[in-house]
């Protein structure tokens, strides 16, 4: 079944990127590059949507129902935080313009980050973010209609990093000492709310990038280097660091409140 999946999706993705390239528009200031990183995405989100359709009932089964309505939770809170920025986003960008997520990216980046390391805290097991990342675009799409192949490559990707990061952080994935309650035991040197802040800030910023990537291979829209890098780095990589350290705070309280 899990290879079905795989094939469906490689159906509906290989002649979107082939007719895309094939348009008569400007060529990407990324050029290879970006073409390149599209390509990952691709296999990436192709690896993803197998590895879940391989592990989700063990995810599932693993959280039991008190883990299932804390990810709903947290996840109709992303959701509810999102969709407004967004709408706060419109009257943003009209007085900014292309500069307006650097302001909007506090909301946009920052506060998802923070209720994501909150989650972490909370469940800090393989698949959550997974879950959590795919609630969130359901209900976007519900709401909003958006599942377009951007979105569906955006988020396979944005799944991808933040797990990957978290269990190489050793969040998700235990390594050396668990971690208390508190927050006060450390990995390597790092206290685990750094590690919780470091792991979802670099996906972050991560994800932009590929975002950009995304936007410059398929539909030919034109960016300068320099803004690129700079909505990596500030609203990306340094908000969503902000935010997941707060977070990471947070869940630790709400842990030491549970216990």
């Amino acid at each position: 079944m899990s290879l079905g999946y795989a094939g469906v999706a490689l159906a509906l993705v290989v002649p979107v990127i082939l007719q895309s390239w094939a348009t008569e528009l400007p060529d990407s200031r990324g050029g290879n590059t970006a073409g390149a990183i599209v390509a990952a995405s691709v296999l990436v989100a192709l690896a993803a949507a197998i590895l879940f359709a391989v592990c989700w009932r063990t995810v599932v089964d693993g959280l039991g129902n008190q883990g299932l309505a804390t990810i709903g939770m947290i996840s109709g809170l992303h959701f509810a935080v999102s969709y407004a920025s967004v709408i706060a986003g419109y009257a943003i960008g009209a007085v900014f313009g292309p500069f307006y997520v650097f302001v909007s990216g506090v909301t946009d980046e920052g506060l998802p980050s923070l209720l994501m390391a909150v989650l972490v805290v909370l469940l800090p097991r393989p698949g959550v973010v997974a879950l959590s990342m795919l609630t969130v675009f359901a209900l976007n799409g519900i709401v909003s209609g958006q599942f377009g192949l951007i979105s569906v490559l955006f988020v396979a990707v944005s799944i991808a990093l933040n797990e990957g990061l978290l269990a190489a952080f050793g969040v998700t994935v235990r390594r050396g000492n668990a971690v208390a309650a508190n927050g006060s035991s450390t990995w390597k040197g790092q206290e685990p709310r750094a590690r919780i802040a470091l792991a979802i800030g670099i996906a972050n910023g991560a994800t932009m990038f590929v975002q950009y990537c995304l936007f410059e291979v398929l539909y030919k829209l034109q960016y300068d280097d320099w803004y690129v890098a700079a909505v990596t780095l500030i609203p990306g990589l340094l908000y969503g660091t902000i935010g997941a350290g707060l977070g990471a705070a947070l869940g630790y309280r709400l842990r030491r409140t549970a216990l």
